[in-house]
C-alpha cells in the first residue's frame, strides 16, 4: 500500500537511497551551469575581440609601406635621404591621425593642425621643399572615417617619384609611385 504521509515514506526507504541520487543530480547541474558560464564568457570575449580588431578604422600598423617599383633607380643619396625622411613624416602624421581618431569615436579631424600639441609637437616639413607640404594636401571623407595625405608638389622628382608623392591613405597605407 502506498502512503501519502512523508514520515512513513522516509521510514520505508533505505537510509542512503536519496543521498546518492541527489548528489548525482547536483553534480550534473553543477557541470551544466559551469558549461553555460564558460560559453557565455567565451561569447563576450569574442564580441570584445571583434570590437577591437575588426573596426571601421584600419589599425596604425596596417600595411604602412607599399611601393611600386620601376626600372629607374634613384641615384642621389641626399635626395634619396629626403624622400625617406618625407615618408617617415607622413607615416608619423598618419599614426597621429589614427590616435586622434581612436580618442574621437573613430573620426579624423577636419584639419591636421588639430593634432598639435597632443598628438604632434608640430606639423613636419618636407626636407625636399623646406616647408609644410602636408597640411594643404590633407583630405578627410564626409563621414570623417577615411583620410588621405601626401607631399604636395614635385619635391622628390629628382629620385624618380611622381608629383604629389609619397602619399598615405587610411585605406591602403603608405604609397610611393615612381615615374616610369
Amino acid at each position: 500500500m502506498i502512503s501519502l504521509d512523508p514520515k512513513e515514506s522516509e521510514a520505508s526507504s533505505p537510509p542512503n537511497a536519496g543521498k546518492y541520487n541527489r548528489s548525482w543530480f547536483h553534480s550534473c547541474m553543477t557541470i551544466i551551469i559551469g558549461l553555460f558560464i564558460v560559453s557565455t564568457l567565451g561569447r563576450i570575449a569574442l564580441l570584445l575581440i571583434g570590437h577591437f580588431f575588426i573596426s571601421k578604422q584600419p589599425p596604425p600598423t596596417r600595411q604602412l609601406f607599399r611601393q611600386h617599383s620601376s626600372s629607374r633607380a634613384p641615384a642621389d643619396p641626399k635626395h634619396l635621404s629626403d624622400l625617406e625622411t618625407c615618408k617617415k613624416n607622413i607615416t608619423s602624421m598618419a599614426e597621429a591621425l589614427h590616435l586622434y581618431a581612436a580618442d574621437n569615436q573613430g573620426h579624423y579631424p577636419d584639419d591636421p593642425k588639430k593634432l598639435i600639441p597632443i598628438y604632434l609637437s608640430a606639423i613636419p616639413t618636407c626636407p625636399g621643399r623646406g616647408r609644410d607640404t602636408y597640411s594643404s594636401s590633407y583630405q578627410v571623407s564626409r563621414d570623417h572615417y577615411k583620410f588621405t595625405i601626401f607631399c604636395q608638389g614635385q619635391n622628390h622628382i629628382s629620385v624618380g617619384v611622381s608629383p604629389d608623392d609619397p602619399a598615405f591613405s587610411s585605406e591602403t597605407g603608405l604609397d610611393v609611385n615612381y615615374l616610369r
